[in-house]
């Protein structure tokens, strides 16, 4: 059912709403499945369906009253709420990092900000802005502190880091498939790229594109099309949904994030002397490993 009313989402979106918004409601859907609030899914097919919404202009208020709702119900699921006039660009922004506290890798100064005698207002907006483009002085203002629980929000987020601090162990020596892809790919291509910045910044591994996307977006696609496609091939090597298929997701993806045309085949012409690079290392790699072990065979047999 869901993947049926994804698909409908996204017709509906595109009918309906800028290319903006049509990337806005996709990152709350991504938060809203990492959540866990399947129960949106429904909701959204009550609106699709309903008589009502035959109205187009009807139609496109409920879906957007919907989908904000459903991230403010997650956020008060974790004890905070923000004002009305909140936009839903900035509450998915504050939802995410809520997810990134539990996903980032340093996180020490995080811990050390809740480790703080600040008021609460302060302290989640110093963790707010760590993990986002939002600063402090606008995440306090957004939040509505006389019926959130900030207290209560902080506290199991603390207990959390403090409990993962206590059970942390060295970093093995086991490189994740993940890991390995990226650093094959900084040493074919250099680490001039978007995806080089957000993992010497500390955030984790192994997650979709959508997730990533808030904290990139601004920086993702620059006026030079070398360096876009220099960050769009990094960026799809990252994440776990476009990792596969690179250049496939470029194609897929492209006209919603260069909002120009005539831009799409310069920066996939630089995209793809890249990819051809980068497969180029890894299969030079190949071969030098094939014949090491070639090699120490034929060693240990004499």
């Amino acid at each position: 059912m869901f993947n049926n009313t994804v698909e409908v989402i996204q017709s509906f979106t595109s009918s309906n709403y800028s290319l903006e918004m049509q990337q806005v409601y996709q990152d709350s859907l991504a938060l809203m499945d990492v959540f866990e609030y399947n129960v949106i899914y429904e909701q959204l097919n009550d609106v699709f369906f309903d008589p009502e919404s035959e109205d187009p202009e009807l139609a496109s208020l409920r879906f957007h009253e919907t989908m904000t709702q459903g991230i403010r119900k997650v956020l008060e699921e974790h004890s905070i709420v923000l004002f009305k006039e909140v936009r839903l660009d900035q509450a998915n922004k504050v939802l995410s990092s809520l997810f990134l506290i539990q996903s980032v890798e340093d996180y020490v100064p995080i811990l050390r900000i809740l480790e703080s005698n600040q008021m609460p207002e302060e302290t989640f907006g110093m963790v707010v802005e760590q993990l986002t483009d939002i600063d402090m002085g606008t995440v306090m203002a957004m939040l509505d502190s006389e019926n959130s629980n900030l207290p209560q929000a902080l506290d199991g987020i603390k207990r959390f880091l403090q409990d993962k601090e206590a059970a942390a162990t060295p970093p093995s020596v086991d490189v994740s498939e993940s890991r390995k892809r990226m650093e094959e790919y900084f040493q074919a291509c250099g680490t001039d790229n978007i995806a080089y910045l957000l993992l010497s910044s500390g955030m984790m591994l192994e997650q979709p594109a959508a997730v990533y996307y808030p904290y990139v977006d601004e920086g993702l696609v620059t006026d030079n099309d070398e360096d876009t496609a220099k960050n769009l091939l990094s960026f799809f090597l990252m994440s776990t949904d476009t990792f596969a298929a690179p250049l496939e997701s470029y194609r897929r993806y492209s006209e919603s994030l260069l909002h120009d045309n005539a831009r799409i085949p310069r920066v996939e012409e630089f995209f793809m002397k890249e990819l051809a690079k980068y497969e180029q290392y890894k299969s030079a790699q190949r071969e030098a490993r094939s014949i090491q072990n070639k090699t120490s065979a034929v060693g240990s047999k004499s």
